[in-house]
């Protein structure tokens, strides 16, 4: 049985192979990395060529961002300042995404206020104020709205205390006393 060959100095290297090797380095160095380093250089020395011009551009570019940012941050202070809110709050840029989401939380808060009006409404309607001081008259919307005045008449007179007499304790003083 013969054993593999495992001595490096032994093995023979195809001169070919080697050959092959060296014509592509060469080739990739004058194909791909002579026209990369040259076209990098000459970059260099176009943006190094004139700093002066190159600093008055960066400049100016940074003078503008500048005032964009001082004009938005002026219109925010004034936005806090008007509705009272703290400055360390922070508000969101208004792009097309922060507006979408706006829009859909301001349309789902306004039909939960329309549900719970509607809820309200026929709360209302379901439990009717009876009228102790006047007499109903034959008109509906008469008679709800002389329920109503004397609903209010009533609240006032309790918060007041015009109808009552000092000497004579209310019920509520007489509940608490007792």
């Amino acid at each position: 049985m013969p054993q593999p060959d495992t001595d490096k100095e032994s093995a023979t290297v195809d001169p070919l192979v080697a050959l092959e090797k060296t014509t592509d380095a060469k080739n990739h160095m004058d194909n791909v990395q002579r026209p990369r380093i040259e076209s990098l250089q000459d970059a260099s020395e176009h943006y190094n060529a004139d700093p002066y011009s190159l600093s008055i551009r960066a400049r100016k570019r940074f003078r503008e961002e500048k005032k964009v940012e001082q004009k938005k941050r002026k219109s925010d202070d004034l936005l806090k300042g008007r509705y009272g809110l703290p400055e360390t709050l922070k508000l969101v840029e208004d792009d097309e995404k922060a507006i979408e989401e706006a829009k859909f939380e301001w349309e789902q808060a306004k039909q939960e206020q329309m549900r719970a009006s509607k809820r309200k409404k026929t709360t209302l309607a379901i439990t009717s104020i009876p009228s102790t001081s006047f007499a109903p008259s034959t008109n509906s919307a008469s008679s709800s709205l002389d329920s109503l005045q004397a609903r209010i008449l009533q609240n006032t007179a309790k918060k007041s205390g015009v109808f009552q007499s000092r000497s004579a304790p209310s019920p509520a003083r007489q509940k608490q006393s007792g």
